[in-house]
């Protein structure tokens, strides 16, 4: 589990730089990042593979597979004024 929160910290901080123009993002140790996203208003992104991600995510993530041609698209559609862990 510890490592899963670190594969998805790293592509959180992907998406973050992407979506926002590298405007910033924080980075968080694995306990922290657990606390983080149990705030309920979190948006959660696994961005693996849709067959990753069937094999084991955590609870309430979406996927957006970062390999998928629409990846931007979909990551623009995020609520931009909740919070987005990856």
């Amino acid at each position: 589990m510890r490592k899963m929160l670190y594969v998805l910290f790293a592509a959180t901080v992907f998406v973050s730089c992407s979506a926002n123009g590298n405007k910033g993002y924080n980075s968080v140790d694995a306990d922290s990042f657990a606390k983080f996203i149990a705030n309920e208003q979190v948006q959660l992104i696994d961005s693996r593979t849709p067959e990753e991600f069937n094999a084991g995510h955590i609870p309430g993530a979406i996927n957006i597979n970062i390999g998928d041609e629409n990846f931007r698209a979909k990551v623009n559609e995020l609520d931009k004024s909740r919070p987005i862990a990856v």
